[in-house]
């Protein structure tokens, strides 16, 4: 799970924060993202035990500590129960009693794991309910997948167009514009006399026929190699 949340605070479709994460959704009845801010389960006061393990465990992924079999799960379910959306994912894999889960397309690529965390953190607790259903969409991760694909395309769309039209204008602007040189450097009268600026631009090399007989067939085997 600790995983999975972080994985969420680094995906652009989910709050920047981790309470931000974890409480998406909480004001609901149903459709909250983690079942426990929603269903009564804070009220119950938690084991030392198991309060300890969850606190290490949290220590360990807020310290850089990656579960490699989870990857880029940004969503689970136990085994138990077979949630609508699960079959619009990639199962990553079962490890225990959860089951985990990666969009697919572009939303479930590395790349799309970008997004900065804030450094501000919520209170942690569930949000006031409301009296209408809000963000209906925050518990379809098919819906979410669509958005991110829609916005994704758009902005490539966005910055190919600019890229172009930039490139274009470059072209334009240094087509319109007559080259320039910067004028020859004064040079001391001995480097005047050998040719000047000629000498720097390897303008004043003999031709072909003038390479001399030692040197014609420089860079070519003497014998081929066997």
């Amino acid at each position: 799970m600790a995983q999975v949340v972080l994985n969420r605070v680094s995906h652009p479709s989910y709050p920047n924060s981790v309470c931000g994460v974890v409480y998406q959704g909480s004001e609901r009845i149903t459709g909250c993202q983690f079942s426990f801010t929603c269903d009564g389960s804070l009220a119950r006061k938690p084991s030392q035990n198991a309060w300890t393990r969850a606190r290490t465990v949290a220590q360990d992924a807020l310290s850089g500590g990656v579960y490699q079999p989870v990857g880029l799960a940004t969503h689970y379910h136990t085994i138990w129960i077979h949630p609508y959306w699960a079959p619009s994912l990639d199962l990553i894999g079962t490890i225990g009693a959860h089951r985990f889960y990666r969009w697919r397309g572009a939303a479930g690529k590395l790349g799309a794991f970008r997004a900065s965390y804030s450094g501000n953190e919520p209170f942690a607790a569930p949000t006031i309910r409301k009296s209408f259903d809000v963000a209906r969409d925050i518990a379809d991760p098919a819906a979410l997948a669509r958005q991110y694909a829609s916005e994704f395309e758009q902005l490539n769309g966005a910055v190919s167009g600019e890229t172009a039209t930039n490139v274009r204008g470059a072209a334009q602007t240094s087509a319109a514009k007559p080259s320039s040189r910067a004028p020859a450097p004064n040079y001391a009268a001995p480097v005047a006399k050998r040719g000047g600026d000629s000498l720097f631009k390897a303008e004043n090399l003999p031709a072909a026929s003038g390479i001399r007989p030692e040197y014609a067939n420089s860079g070519r085997w003497i014998s081929e190699p066997k």
